[in-house]
């Protein structure tokens, strides 16, 4: 991880969060995909740990981020 570091400027730990994130929102678009069907194919067996984790980076829950989308 610090040779990643090096060479790219970025932690390893937040690409791979930046990396999901951006995978999750990508699903997320998708209303057919329940939220936890999403959260499991980002790397999340608990539904709440994904709701958390997601909440966190973007302060909008899973369910607030789709609802956000069909405003647009």
């Amino acid at each position: 991880s610090r040779l990643y570091k090096l060479k790219t400027g970025v932690a390893i730990s937040d690409f791979i969060i930046e990396a999901r994130l951006n995978e999750a929102k990508r699903l997320l678009a998708q209303p057919q995909l329940k939220i936890h069907e999403v959260g499991i194919r980002v790397g999340y067996d608990s539904a709440a740990y994904f709701t958390k984790f997601f909440k966190k980076f973007t302060r909008l829950s899973p369910q607030e981020y789709r609802d956000s989308l069909k405003k647009i």
